[in-house]
């Protein structure tokens, strides 16, 4: 009997220990998006003058990123009012705005999603027409960046009825048609009217449907446009130069030292009403950004600020941090970048503060070579390119190893704070390590162009003018050398102001950005190899 009892627990174990323990599932994830069932009126109804719109769905909805992605073409003064209760999608709006004999797009975009899973209706739209017909006109276009030819995303496209259309109408109004780019900067209008309109375009930051100059990007044809099934429009879009000059910020930035940022680069005179004396406009002859360095440090500084080309005028007060000598780090730093003085550079050791140049111990700043344990002296030539900028010339041969050395207090500020020591090594990159690219041109114009390579970041790494004489032929050959390997492209700016350099539009001049055509074909550098190739510009 014990026996029986044995085996009968035995088989009881080794089945529950063979059990497995499985969740349930509840089935397979919904991914069906809702079904329209019907809606009062029906969708594409015409002669229709009521207030509201019932949409009925086959399942639970709710609305997402409403605000967002709901478009009612044209524009009406109040905007309908879109809610959802249940399997419904209820629209109301004021009947007195509709107008006579119009055709009504509401457009949904992804919105409209189930109650459980969110998954999308996507790009839904709701048609109706206050006449007897419905407009059937479409339009198509795409808007690329003006300068760097990429894809704008969700832009905001308008069209303005050039029957009440003047050139202060986008920055007071709202569009009477719209709708918004997609990832690939692609637009499309539907159930236009066989009208005339003004396309504009702008990236609207603050979506209060009006342009804001300056602020935001944009992009227009110029003249009337006439909505065509087949035709395909090409925007290019663009910030305007700012109009008015305006100092956006400024700021003290350590003992004797204060930076002045504008709305767009300037060259201005820069004088101090009290008691110091300053150096500004160092570095690039015309920035947005102005350093300003300043002795002896007090407790304010009384700046007047003046540039005549863009007449701007202002006067400003800094407070100064207050710190003592003491508490002030005063480092020093090389020109290198990653331990490397690249090709064609000189050395260049940099300071934050103005430095008085005839107080310095330049004796004391040793250069040598390192050979296994040596330390071989190098003889150098120096001079102040500017306050802050101490230029060093010297016979260094590529890829040997340098060191550059200075003790403490061997410059001195105009402030009369002594600087931080320096232990810096470095190389002087080979020119065997770096490319060349041989451009063989052919433009179909003869004016003045500006050619750039641009790295993989839109960071240009080399630039060159072109321009031809009257005799010559319309061929150019252009070489670029000393360039990192990587992969580049060329842009091509066709210069029509002559200034060398990309100009911007202008909206209420009716003025295009100046064209830009990027070559299609990537160029690889690789280190001591010239590559070679033909650019022909067909239109």
């Amino acid at each position: 009997m014990w026996r029986f009892s044995f085996y009968i627990t035995l088989f009881s174990l080794l089945f529950v220990g063979c059990a497995q323990v499985v969740p349930l599932t509840g089935g397979k994830r919904d991914t069906t998006a809702p079904k329209v069932v019907n809606s009062i009126p029906s969708n594409k109804t015409v002669n229709f003058y009521g207030d509201n719109i019932t949409i009925k769905f086959d399942e639970f909805i709710q609305l997402k990123d409403l605000s967002n992605q709901f478009i009612i073409s044209p524009t009406l003064k109040t905007k309908p009012t879109v809610q959802s209760i249940g399997k419904s999608l209820i629209i109301n709006f004021n009947k007195e705005e509709l107008v006579k004999n119009t055709t009504y797009r509401l457009f949904f975009g992804n919105s409209i999603v189930d109650m459980h899973e969110g998954n999308p209706l996507e790009k839904y739209e709701f048609i109706f027409s206050t006449g007897n017909y419905l407009d059937s006109l479409t339009q198509q276009g795409e808007i690329l960046d003006a300068l760097f030819k990429e894809p704008e995303s969700d832009m905001i496209v308008g069209l303005y009825s050039t029957r009440y259309f003047s050139d202060s109408t986008i920055y007071k109004k709202e569009p009477n048609y719209y709708c918004k780019t997609n990832s690939n900067g692609r637009f499309k209008f539907a159930f236009l009217p066989d009208s005339s309109f003004k396309l504009v375009a702008f990236n609207d930051k603050n979506k209060n449907l009006i342009y804001d100059a300056e602020q935001e990007k944009i992009a227009f044809k110029l003249g009337p446009l006439k909505p065509a099934l087949d035709s395909i429009e090409t925007l290019y879009s663009f910030y305007e130069a700012p109009r008015k000059t305006f100092l956006k910020k400024s700021q003290i930035l350590g003992y004797g030292k204060a930076l002045l940022i504008f709305n767009k680069p300037v060259s201005p005179k820069i004088t101090a009403l009290n008691s110091v004396n300053l150096i500004s406009g160092l570095g690039k002859s015309k920035s947005d950004s102005i350093y300003v360095y300043f002795w002896p440090n007090q407790d304010s500084l009384k700046l007047k600020i003046t540039d005549e080309k863009t007449l701007f005028h202002d006067t400003i007060r800094l407070v100064t941090t207050g710190l003592s000598k003491k508490q002030i780090k005063f480092p020093i730093s090389t020109n290198t970048s990653n331990q490397l003085l690249k090709v064609g550079m000189k050395l260049q050791i940099l300071f934050p503060q103005a430095i008085d140049t005839n107080q310095c111990l330049i004796s004391k700043l040793i250069i040598y070579q390192k050979k296994d344990s040596l330390k071989l002296p190098i003889a150098y030539q120096y001079r102040f390119k500017d306050p802050i900028t101490l230029e060093i010339s010297a016979n260094f041969d590529p890829e040997k190893e340098y060191v550059i050395k200075g003790d403490t207090a061997i410059f001195k500020s105009r402030n009369g704070m002594f600087n931080d020591s320096l232990n810096a090594m470095f190389k002087l990159q080979s020119i065997s390590s770096l490319g060349q690219i041989k451009l063989n041109l052919l433009f179909n114009k003869k004016q003045n162009y500006t050619l750039q390579l641009i790295s993989s970041s839109n960071k240009v790494v080399a630039e060159t003018s072109v321009f031809f004489t009257l005799s010559e032929s319309n061929n150019k050959s252009v070489l670029f050398q000393n360039i990192t390997p990587g992969t580049y492209k060329l842009r091509i700016i066709f210069d029509d102001d002559e200034n060398k350099e990309w100009s911007t539009g202008h909206f209420l001049q009716q003025q295009q950005p100046e064209r830009v055509e990027i070559f299609p074909k990537e160029l690889k550098v690789i280190s001591d190899w010239e590559i070679e190739e033909e650019v022909v510009l067909k239109k």
